[in-house]
Parts: C-alpha cells; structure tokens; sequence
C-alpha cells in the first residue's frame, strides 16, 4: 500500500510538472483556438461569442502550472537538502499537500538508491550525536528488578522530517501529526521545542507512541544487536579491583585512590535522560567508575563536569599562541571519565531542575524534589500550586513535556531562592531525591559511622557544585572537610561566619516580615540574602538555637551527627532513611572526594607547549621548541611571516613571543627533510575535498561524522563512528581486549562490533581487500607479534589539518596556501557532538581534541596576522572567524577580531570584541598577553 501511495504520488507530480503543459500546448494548437497577433484587437472588441473566455482560462491555466511547478521544485529541493523549504507567496494552501506528495514521491527514490548500491553511490553522511541504544533503568535491588516499559525514542538526522519518521517508525506517514502531538513542547538539549511541525532539527530526541506491553516484552527477549552490552555481558567484562602498577588507580597517592568501601563499588548507571534504540539494554560498567558520582551520585558527577567544563574553558581563553592547555594527571582520569559519563546521564536533568527552580521564585517552600530519569519533577510542599502543576499522591507533578517556560518567566542572573537543595538518594524507580535544608533546618545524621561520613562528605561535594548553589558559605567539619578542596570559595567558611549570616537574614526578616527564601528571591532591601549550612561541627548550640527560633528566617542549615535516633539513618548497605523516605543513599569516599579536588585544581595551571609527535613537530603540526630558529637569525629558512616583528606589530594583535613561537625560522636541513617526508599530501586532500573520493572520511573538526561506502548501519551510528575514530586514533593498532575495556564490552562482542565496522567501511580500493584487515593480516600484526586491529586507507581531517601546518612551516611565506588549505578543514568545535556518555577513551591518552582546538586557534592567528598586515581585510575576518567557531572563548582570536574591526573603520564592533576579551561580564582580566596588545594599540583608552 505504501509503495502504491508513492508511486501514485510520483505520477500526479509528473502529471502537473510535465502533462499539464503537454495538454495545454496541445488545446492551444487547435484550429481557430487562439487568434492571430494581428486578429487580436478585433477578438477584444468584437461581441463575445465565448471564445475570449476560453482563451483566458487557458492563460490563466499557465500560470496555475507555473505556480504549482515552482511549489513542486523548491519543496523537493529543500527536501533533498534536508532542509524546510521557505513559504511561497500565496502558498500556505497549496504548499502544505504539494510538500505531502514531494515527500512520498522522493520515498520511492531513496527506497530505489538503497536497493542497488554501488561504489559510486554518493557517501553515506553519518553525523554525531546519535542518542546511545545502550541503556535502562536499573533498580537499586537486582534480585526485585522487573522489566519495565520504557517510551521508545528516535534522534533526528539530516533530511528527517515528521513525515518520514512516522512512515519508518509508525508504518504510516498520514501518523505524523501522532509524533507532533507526542514531542510538541519538549525541551530540546539545544534549549527550543518543538512548535512548528515543519522545523526539527539534526540531534532532537523524539518520543514515538509507546508500544503494546507484548510487544515490549519481546523486544526484552530479542537478541542484542553487537556493540551494546547487557548487564550480564557487562559485569563479566568488568574486573575486579586490583592495585597492580597497571591499574591507573594505583598510581595515584593515598588520598586520591577510590577505596573499597561499599560506596566504591561499581554500580549499574541509570539512563537518566538519555534516548535509546534498544531501551531493553542496560549501559556498560567499566573497572575504572569511580561509585560516588554515579547511580545516586549522578548530580555531582554532573556538577563535577560542568565546573571541569567551566575551567578549561578559562584555560583555552587565556591560552598563549604555540601552547596547549595544561592537563590534568593521567591518575585523576577515572574521576574524569565517571564525571562524563554522569554528565551524558543526568546532565539535562541537572539544567530542567535548575531551570524549574528559578521560576519559583522563592513562592513555593519546598520540602523534597524527586527527579525522574524522563524530566518529570515531583516537589513536597504544603503549598497549593497552580497549573501546569498537577497533583498528585507524592506531591505536585511537572510532566516532563511541560516546558519549564510555561511556569513564569525566568532570569538567568537573580539569584535561586532554593540554594540549599542537595541530593540524599534515588528510590526504586531510580529518581534522585533531594531535601531542601533551608527548609528542614537542623538535620541530624545517624547509623553506620563509615557510610555517615562518605555521606556528609557527599553533601558538602554537591553543594560546591550545585548550579543553584552559587554564592553559599559552608562550614565543613570532619568528613566533610574533606570536599573543601574542590570548591574553597564555596566551602571554607567558619562557624562565626554562618553564625553572623544567620543573625543578618534574621534582622532583615524581622523588619520586612519574610522569610530569607523570599527576601533572597525578591531582593528584600536590595540586598543579596545569603545562604549557608554548618556540616558536622563539633558544637554549635547557639546556631542550633537560633535556627529553632527562627525556622526558615536564617536562610543556613545544621547538619550533625547523632548516635541515636536522627532526622535520616544511614546503613552500612548504603541506605538512608527518614522523612518518610526509604533509599540508596549517596556517599562519596575520602579517596573519591581527594580524586575531585586533583582533577579540578590542575585545571588552574598555565598553559604548556604541547607535546611531540615526532623527532621535529608536536601534536599540533608546529615545530618543536629545539628546532626553530630566532627570527633575526638570517642564515636560518625564512619563516610564514618572514617580514620584521615592527612591521605586524604595529597592524596586528601579536606580540614578538608569538611570533617566535608559531611562526619562527627553520634551520634549512629541518626544511628540507619536512618538505620531501609527505609526498602524498596533495593526493590525500585533493581526495577530501573530491565528491568521488572512493575512500572512507573521518570528520573530527567539527562535529563528529563518517562516511564510509560499504554496507549502510541501520542505527547504532554513533556506537560505530565511535569506535572508527578509536581505531583512527591508535594508528599501531588495537587488541580485543583494549576494545572491549574502551567500550565496556566483552570481547566476544567487541570482535561482532569489529566485523560490522569492516563491513561498513566496505573494500579498500587500494588493496581490494577490507579497511580492516584480519587482526593478524595487519603489518602492525607481524610487527607486534600479536593480532591487532588497525583501519587503513582512512581520510581523516585532523591528520590532514596537521600534515598541512607541517609542510606550510617547512615552505616559509609560501606555506600559506597550505594554511588556508587546512583552515578549509574546520567546520566547527572539534570534536563536537560526542556521543553522550561515550568517548570515555579519551581521557587516557594525549587529548588531541585539546589539541586540534589549540592548532585551530594557531593557524587562524597566523593568517590573521598575515592577511592584516597584506591588506586583505575580508580573508582575515574569515579566518578569525573559524578561530571562534572552534573555541568561542578565545581571548586571541578575539583580539585578532578587534584589530580586524579598527582597520575596517568599524569601531563599535571593535569595541564589543574587545570587551568580550576582557573576559565575562567585561571584567578586566587581561593576560599579560592581552595588556601587552591593549596598551600598545591603545584600545583601553580609546
């Protein structure tokens, strides 16, 4: 039936593109239809006779085809572009049924392209991200788990669009407005919603409509397709701790090593807001998860992400050309990799609580929040809460379909009045509880001392990186102090300090008769009304007190031990009761709290030269510190910029160490053995660039893709495209075993997903034989003595990007084509678009996803240079503008902006970039660096 609706749809387009015409040509040659030019004016005034009317219905008929056809062809373009097509004058009737044929009509082509592939078949565009069919729901009890429903999900790619997903997903395209009713309103991770049926766009998760429980429960028992691992497959895989020099955990000093305790323990990850092909399955567990910032944890991984993410930022903004951003030990790469993956899970949970939270605006006085794995926020409160709030038997419900917009307006820079919300546990259906301190007041902690201490030193973690949490004051004794490391500006306060803040919010409560939660909402006496707790003090009878007194006025929370009975009950199984709740509760080891504060506080450190790639150049294409030369050294090869430092000085935003650094001279025997050691750069780029190109491509400066020319993947696109650039990556190969503990598989499964990856990437022209050889047919293989596997003939634009930059340095000022050349390569952040949750691998070698940001930044700042000093205003603008596509934050590319806007004549822009360099918010936090250019140019004062 669907193809009879295709092809019927085929026919009626061509019937009006090109039979119309045909029969209209055709009635026009009829005998005495249409009169001569010269019989004209005597048709017009003689009597009618109803020939003229003819003639003009067939005029008028023409231009109903003219219209139609010109409706036709833009929406079939701009469906083939993937793209919504622009509403045509006096279209909105027609438009709408035309854009329903072209959809059907081009079903049949694309079903007849898949049918006979070919080499010469157009690539196959595999962009990233695709949502992860990897996990589910795992309840805190495996021996009480029970299959669950779970809504199917899909991820928009390029050239989707409603129609074409309910004919894929429903059997039915007449079903899309099912799909547009079931996503209308959900936030995106983009931030918009679905509105406008036709505007969605690529990385969107849609909801489809759940399926029938049969049919769920035999998807629960279907095979699982390679590369996504079950959770027997996935414990089997996983070994057990060890403290062996080889695990990198043991290489870490004492108070750094996650420890055994019952919190350490790796648990089953919940999928928390991340869509799947195959809900059935259940993520994977890996030797290196750190327990504590995970399952119940998954906030503060989360938060621990975002601040690691804040931080790097501020290192890539301040970063001086030639260098690199300093990394972090290689021994704190399991608390990064854990903190990812919690990102991936409840990252977009993290930011809907946020966003719920601040458009309260301090009127609801919250007791508990429960946040559901889908986005669905349950609040306890003795409040009456209006629409779209619902009630409920726990409380009041935001579904997650409901915006967080449609509860008020919201603003970004009033502060949150609920600042004291932390994270106590998740139940048995995996939601994440947390409890308002502020609310509670005191609070007294109980049971197992082991498990109370990993759980006050949890609260104090969480509430130094809680996005609602800003600007609070916590002071943090025994365990808790433990966390103070990782945030001091949050969590070095005293007990006088706390105290003394107390009593300020309760003055300013007694004289405008609010709580601190409305003052801090409302900005009661224009004040900020700070918030704060005491964790775990020996002794504070007066706070204890003055709390009693004066319930929710103080705007500061106690937090105690108790050896009897307490406010919450902590077991030495890790669970938390009280409050009427019974959970898994959260913990975080002193080990695990050390491991946080190392990661985060090397974040602070200088910037570096990157490191080697061989004998002459390092990671970034550039030449290595030992061979360049000065360049007032005149026996030495000329270098990019060969002209004197004055000369750019004066027109440009360098400065003389820039200069030396990204564009020295070359000792000529250096120059000559760069220029001759690539001989196939040329060919290798000119195959990029080509829409031939029989070889398979890697894009990884930009968002993430593939595209490769053998057998097409179904799903799982983004698992693949993964695990090509993890083989591209360690070009001497890799094991079935480094695989498997790459991707948390075991390796029966990693050797599947190896096969389907080489059927993807189909035959290598060169060889005629696959891309990736048998693990023992490699010349790796006969080199290392084991099999490995390794992909051969791949494209990838990082490599060529570098390759590039090299040979550009070894040509001096006529490396610049090749620069532009590598430029031509970014089409965005590299590695952007991750997969969520995944590329965990990447953490554990050199980060040359840092690094390719740095070499982006480098070149551009070259041909800035270059192109300002030679006049060539608009080439400069093009390539500062890459430089702020791959790192948005950079105070050189933003610097190289504003002189860009200064020559132009264009001031006020030149103005604003400069403010933007000057940091966020334009607070003047120049470099040394960036002084340098400001006083010489003198912008400051302009």
């Amino acid at each position: 039936m669907r193809l009879l609706q295709r092809i019927a749809a085929t026919l009626l387009m061509a019937a009006i593109v090109i039979g119309a015409p045909w029969l209209l040509l055709q009635l026009g040659q009829l005998p005495g239809f249409l009169p001569p030019w010269d019989q004209l004016s005597t048709l017009l005034l003689s009597p009618d006779n109803g020939r003229l009317l003819l003639v003009i219905i067939w005029v008028a008929a023409w231009a109903l085809w003219l219209w139609l056809t010109a409706i036709i062809l833009t929406e079939t373009i701009s469906a083939l572009r993937g793209v919504k097509a622009p509403t045509l004058p006096g279209g909105s009737l027609a438009q709408p049924a035309i854009r329903l044929l072209v959809m059907a009509a081009i079903g049949t082509l694309a079903a007849g392209t898949a049918a006979t592939p070919s080499a010469a078949a157009p690539p196959i565009i595999v962009t990233n991200p695709d949502i992860p069919a990897a996990t589910a729901p795992a309840t805190t009890n495996p021996a009480q788990s029970t299959p669950q429903s779970v809504a199917p999900t899909v991820t928009v790619e390029k050239g989707d669009t409603l129609w074409s997903l309910a004919e894929e997903h429903l059997d039915d395209p007449l079903k899309w407005p099912e799909l547009y009713e079931l996503n209308r309103g959900i936030e995106q991770p983009t931030g918009y919603a679905l509105e406008d049926p036709d505007a969605i766009d690529v990385g969107w998760t849609l909801k489809l409509p759940t399926p029938p429980a049969t049919q769920s429960q035999e998807q629960a028992t279907a095979p699982a397709e390679a590369f996504t691992p079950t959770t027997a497959d996935a414990v089997a895989a996983t070994p057990e701790p060890t403290h062996e020099v080889s695990n990198p955990e043991a290489a870490l000093p004492p108070s750094a090593v996650p420890s055994a305790t019952p919190t350490s323990v790796p648990a089953q990850i919940p999928a928390a807001g991340v869509s799947t092909d195959d809900d059935t399955e259940a993520a994977p567990i890996f030797a290196w998860q750190v327990a504590g910032l995970l399952g119940a944890g998954s906030f503060l991984g989360a938060g621990v992400a975002a601040l690691l993410a804040r931080r790097r930022r501020e290192q890539f903004r301040t970063r001086r050309p030639g260098r690199t951003i300093a990394e972090p030990s290689r021994h704190t790469a399991p608390i990064e990799m854990t903190a990812h993956v919690a990102a991936g899970l409840s990252t977009r949970l993290v930011h809907r609580l946020d966003a719920v939270l601040r458009r309260l605006h301090g009127t609801v006085d919250i007791i508990t929040v429960a946040v559901a794995t889908d986005g669905t926020i349950t609040l306890t409160t003795n409040d009456q809460l209006p629409p779209p709030w619902e009630p409920g038997t726990e409380g009041w419900t935001l579904p997650t379909a409901t915006p967080a917009d449609q509860i008020a307006p919201g603003d970004s820079d009033a502060p949150c009045a609920y600042p004291l919300l932390v994270t106590i546990g998740t139940d048995t259906s995996d939601r994440v509880i947390l409890i308002n301190l502020e609310n509670l007041g005191h609070i007294t902690v109980g049971g197992d001392a082991v498990m109370r201490a990993d759980f006050a030193r949890y609260l104090a973690a969480e509430l130094a990186v809680n996005p609602w949490s800003e600007g609070i004051r916590v002071a943090c004794h025994g365990p808790a102090a433990d966390a103070m490391a990782m945030a001091p500006d949050r969590l070095d306060a005293t007990d006088t300090e706390v105290l003394e803040l107390a009593r300020r919010n309760q003055n300013r409560a007694d004289r405008g008769g609010a709580t601190a939660r409305l003052g801090r909402a409302t900005l009661a006496e224009d004040e900020i009304w700070g918030a704060g707790v005491a964790l775990n003090p020996h002794s504070n009878t007066d706070l204890a007190e003055l709390i009693a007194a004066q319930p929710r006025r103080t705007g500061i929370a106690l937090v105690s031990e108790s050896a009897d009975e307490a406010t919450l009950m902590v077991t030495a199984s890790g669970r938390v009761s009280g409050l009427g709740l019974e959970l898994t509760a959260v913990g975080l080891t002193e080990d695990e709290a050390a491991g946080c504060a190392i990661l985060l506080k090397t974040t602070t450190r200088d910037d570096e030269p990157p490191p080697a790639a061989d004998e002459l150049t390092d990671v970034t294409g550039n030449l290595l510190e030992h061979h360049r030369a000065l360049r007032t050294d005149g026996t030495a090869h000329p270098g990019l910029l060969p002209e004197g430092d004055e000369e750019y000085l004066a027109e440009t935003a360098t400065t003389s160490e820039d200069l030396n650094v990204v564009a020295a001279r070359v000792k000529s025997s250096d120059a000559n053995v760069l220029a001759d050691r690539d001989p196939s750069l040329d060919e290798d780029v000119r195959m990029w660039f080509s829409d031939k190109c029989p070889y398979p491509r890697l894009s990884l400066l930009g968002p993430v893709k593939a595209r490769c020319y053998g057998k097409p993947i179904a799903k799982q696109k983004a698992y693949y495209t993964e695990a090509l650039a993890y083989l591209a990556l360690h070009p001497n190969g890799v094991t079935g075993d480094q695989l498997a503990d790459a991707f948390g598989l075991t390796v029966p499964r990693a050797r599947t997903a190896i096969s389907n990856l080489r059927q993807w990437l189909g035959t290598n022209p060169r060889t005629s034989e696959p891309h990736i050889p048998d693990a023992k047919a490699s010349p790796e293989a006969h080199t290392r003595g084991i099999g490995v596997y390794v992909v051969q003939d791949l494209l990838i634009d990082a490599d060529l990007f570098r390759r590039l930059r090299t040979r550009a340095v070894a040509k001096g000022a006529d490396g610049i084509d090749d620069l532009e050349t590598a430029l031509e390569l970014v089409q965005g952040r590299p590695f952007d678009q991750l997969r969520p949750a995944g590329w965990t691998w990447l953490f554990e070698g050199d980060r040359v996803d840092h690094h390719m940001i740095c070499a982006v930044g480098d070149v551009a700042h070259i041909l800035v240079t270059h192109h300002l000093h030679a006049g060539d205003y608009e080439a400069a603008r093009r390539a500062a503008t890459v430089a702020l596509q791959a790192d948005r934050d950079s105070e050189t590319a933003k610097l190289d902006l504003a002189a860009i806007m200064v020559e132009t004549g264009h001031s006020e822009m030149a103005r604003t970039a400069v403010a933007e360099a000057l940091g966020e918010d334009a607070v003047l936090d120049f470099t040394p660096r960036g002084l340098e250019i400001a006083n010489r140019h003198k912008w400051l004062g302009a």
